[in-house]
């Protein structure tokens, strides 16, 4: 999955002369936590629900006559991150979690602002990998870490007639890695007990 599979195309931006106020009522009209700043195609910065929430705080700025007259321009966060449409979300994740920033605006391969990908895009990315929104079990097992452990698995399942959702894998040590299925079947218990008798070492369902 890439950044351009869960990216909000054409995300709602202002420009740099645009008033905090005005600022403040578009993001809660719509709902939306990231503003990027633009002027002639050109990305200028970055405002967030936070920054603005700081500044509207009335321990900070009790006169609401300031908040209509200052810009976004000074508030705005520069130079803002971004990230390639083509490049993975894992990608987008490390950017994000590097910084710890919410959001990242996305390019194109001519620098164009084509999109802006937030951490909530990225969960409900993962939800999607996952398999968790559909009728599901979880299924845990650690595995040795050498060639044929996984197939072994996946063989077992076939055999029970139970499909696998999806997997995702961590690793342990440096000889086991600990691998989570999401497997169509409501009792996951039946699978685990065959992959015990077979040996292997089952973590979830106990």
């Amino acid at each position: 999955m890439l950044v351009r599979d869960i990216m909000t195309r054409n995300p709602i931006s202002v420009q740099p002369e645009t008033s905090i106020h005005d600022a403040f009522l578009l993001m809660q009209n719509h709902q939306i936590r990231h503003l990027p700043i633009m002027q002639d195609g050109d990305l200028l910065g970055m405002v967030s629900n936070r920054d603005i929430r700081w500044v509207v705080s009335a321990f900070v700025t009790p006169q609401v006559e300031v908040l209509q007259t200052q810009s976004v321009e000074q508030l705005m966060v520069q130079p803002v991150l971004t990230v390639d449409e083509e490049q993975p979300i894992e990608e987008a994740a490390r950017i994000m979690r590097s910084h710890k920033v919410g959001s990242l605006m996305v390019l194109n391969d001519h620098d164009q602002v084509v999109g802006i990908v937030t951490g909530i895009d990225l969960l409900d990315a993962i939800i999607n990998l996952t398999g968790v929104h559909q009728p599901s079990s979880r299924l845990e097992v650690e595995l040795k870490s050498e060639p044929g452990e996984l197939a072994r698995v996946s063989q077992l399942m076939a055999d029970l007639g139970i499909n696998i959702v999806s997997v995702l894998t961590s690793q342990t040590d440096d000889h086991h890695q600990r691998f989570v299925f999401r497997i169509q079947t409501i009792n996951a218990r039946v699978a685990a007990h065959k992959l015990r008798a077979a040996g292997f070492q089952v973590v979830y369902p106990q």
